[in-house]
């Protein structure tokens, strides 16, 4: 198997780090060799300002709002040349063959970023407290946006470019938003994105600007996150430790049948069919031929370590289990947490 590259995310216990500092940000994995690589993460307008690698909208203010700083990658996604990563507030462009860094795209629809992805040179993510998609260009402008109503709906409001939410951290632990998307990405000319509050995708479809839900019929608790689209199915994490299979094929009507949209094929739970021990949280999937990917551990409040798994995809059973720990990051402060955000596999 080639390269692992995976995202992580942290956030220190009484200290916002240092102005202008590196921050550990990546995990990359070579023939089982781990190596970190650290870059700029921007924390406040006059980071911003005065940082050379930014392109895009400078600050819109002078202030930050309160609350700590979660530091690291989360989103990851590609193209044939670069890396893109997202931080809180921007989305790093990595060059593949040293992982060096190019530019920081950033606008002020940049909060809270979680998954990410490339699509026809433009990138998309989701200010993930106000349900809202955003579509930028490699040199930081705003293509489009919109959000998604409770009942629905797409508005596109022009009021939200008049504040900069790069500043705006959330007050409160868990969900934000009305729907919490984790996850986005385009398929068959659609975005497709999860809710972890629904524990179903929210579809979009731009051409006839419309919005569908699809819903899964679950057979066990579940909490998705993230997913990935393979031939006719997606498969999953929850953030519960389970990995899910879903066939994107709606079921045939058939008479006096009870309705059902999106058909789970397989659910494996991770700590009884794979590790055979406990999971406290689940986070990232890449596959790659007959292997899937998924980061297990380093939920709040629990040792600041996390797993990447990989998985015989056929028969679910593990193959090599890689962990970071806080001490391989050489931290001077302790961390409230350590935590894989998302994975690629080249």
């Amino acid at each position: 198997m080639g390269n692992i590259l995976a995202s992580f995310v942290y956030e220190f216990l009484d200290f916002n780090g240092l102005n202008n500092n590196e921050y550990p940000c990546l995990l990359k994995i070579t023939n089982k060799k781990k190596n970190i690589f650290s870059y700029p993460i921007l924390k406040n307008p006059i980071e911003f300002k005065n940082n050379k690698f930014l392109v895009g909208q400078l600050p819109l203010t002078n202030k930050s709002s309160g609350g700590k700083n979660r530091l690291g990658f989360s989103g990851l996604t590609k193209d044939k040349t670069y890396y893109y990563a997202s931080s809180f507030n921007s989305i790093y462009q990595i060059r593949k063959k040293n992982l060096s860094l190019k530019k920081i795209i950033s606008n002020q629809l940049m909060s809270d970023m979680h998954g990410i992805h490339m699509h026809k040179k433009k990138l998309f993510h989701v200010l993930t407290g106000l349900d809202t998609v955003v579509i930028t260009n490699l040199d930081g402008s705003i293509k489009d946006f919109f959000t998604i109503t409770k009942r629905l709906n797409i508005l596109r409001d022009q009021s939200l470019l008049k504040n900069d939410w790069r500043f705006i951290r959330k007050k409160h632990r868990g969900a934000s938003g009305f729907f919490h998307i984790n996850f986005i990405s385009v398929n068959d000319s659609k975005i497709w994105l999860t809710s972890r509050n629904l524990n179903s995708f929210i579809v979009v479809d731009l051409d006839k600007n419309s919005v569908e839900l699809r819903t899964i019929n679950m057979m066990t608790t579940s909490l998705i996150h993230d997913g990935i689209h393979i031939d006719k199915s997606i498969y999953l994490t929850s953030v519960n430790g389970k990995i899910i299979e879903v066939l994107k094929k709606k079921e045939k009507k058939r008479e006096q049948s009870y309705k059902r949209d999106l058909i789970i094929r397989k659910i494996t739970n991770i700590d009884k069919n794979i590790i055979k021990g406990t999971t406290n949280w689940c986070r990232g999937i890449e596959i790659k031929k007959n292997r899937i990917f998924v980061m297990i551990n380093g939920r709040y409040e629990t040792r600041p370590e996390f797993s990447i798994l990989e998985v015989n995809k056929k028969k679910m059973k593990l193959i090599n289990r890689h962990t970071l720990s806080y001490k391989k990051l050489s931290m001077k402060f302790k961390l409230r947490y350590l935590t894989g955000f998302d994975i690629l596999v080249d």
